[in-house]
């Protein structure tokens, strides 16, 4: 009778201990299986990277062959055997310069983005002295002022301005990043205001017929001067002057409709239909040697960042 029992006892521990190595293979299994997914994900993170700064090549060589009306703004797309490149992309014509727009037009678009008029006036005058002072610390130091309407900030930041009849040049801003600080905006009021804002118009004025809503907010003022605006400009303008006569005139001195050199473009780039990725990038002209004009010009890739 003892055999058996040492017999049985004996195969108890062998599957068990067969049970305890089925578990080890089952857990380095998977353990290897999610090392490869995660080898795959950081492959594919690392292939729509490129595709991403590749995409810049393909708007410049579409922006140096497009027509006029094409290099306004308009939508490219690339399929790929496995992923997919979209591109949106819009002249930069269509956002405030920082460095070159009237600070009216700034103050008024800060008030069209729901900012408290008594933040709007400080801003202002800010960016006032950031421009004249030449240092960040000193345009820090801004008294506040008490804007309303366009005409109202024309007067009021022509009372603050630096007197003289040669100012210094203005302090320019290199980076749209940089926009924050060198006006002391809170990340809230950075956050609502800058993706109308850029450092690549090139004009201190701005295109109502390619500007988003807030910035045509800036320009007429009331919301249903926006609706009204924005529906007939959805209808199609016939010319320039059916475009200018519904914006107020004091507002038509900040207008042009030139195109800008630069665009700005969103790239969404999808890898085997299971990572899609999404940047931003803003090109601009950088003339080629031996060009004779700005036509000649060759668009380059000035900015670039992933989106969130």
């Amino acid at each position: 009778m003892k055999a058996p029992k040492r017999r049985g006892a004996a195969l108890f521990v062998v599957l068990l201990f067969s049970a305890f190595l089925a578990g080890l293979a089952a857990s380095a299994m998977r353990t290897s299986l999610s090392g490869v997914r995660a080898a795959a994900v950081f492959a594919d993170v690392m292939r729509a990277d490129e595709l991403g700064r590749g995409a810049g090549d393909i708007l410049a060589y579409h922006l140096a062959t497009a027509s006029v009306s094409a290099k306004r703004g308009g939508r490219i797309e690339v399929r790929l055997p496995t992923a997919d490149i979209v591109v949106d992309y819009l002249s930069e014509s269509a956002r405030v310069d920082v460095n070159l727009a009237p600070v009216e037009l700034i103050a008024a678009l800060l008030g069209a983005a729901g900012v408290d008029p008594a933040e709007v006036g400080a801003a202002a005058d800010r960016i006032i002295r950031f421009r004249a002072a030449g240092t960040r610390e000193e345009a820090a130091r801004a008294p506040a002022a008490n804007p309303a309407g366009l005409a109202a900030i024309t007067a009021q930041l022509n009372a603050i301005r630096p007197s003289g009849n040669a100012p210094p040049p203005p302090l320019a801003i290199g980076d749209i990043g940089e926009v924050a600080r060198a006006w002391g905006l809170s990340d809230e009021l950075a956050k609502r205001t800058l993706p109308f804002l850029t450092v690549s118009n090139g004009t201190a004025k701005v295109d109502p017929v390619l500007a988003d809503r807030l910035v045509v907010a800036a320009l007429v003022g009331a919301d249903e001067r926006v609706d009204d605006y924005l529906t007939r400009r959805q209808q199609g303008f016939v010319n320039k002057d059916s475009a200018l006569e519904l914006l107020p005139v004091p507002a038509r001195t900040f207008v042009d409709f030139k195109d800008s050199a630069a665009v700005r473009a969103v790239v969404s780039v999808t890898v085997a239909h299971r990572l899609q990725r999404r940047y931003e990038m803003v090109l601009a002209p950088r003339a080629a040697q031996g060009a004779a004009t700005a036509s000649d010009a060759v668009s380059v890739v000035v900015s670039w960042r992933k989106l969130l």
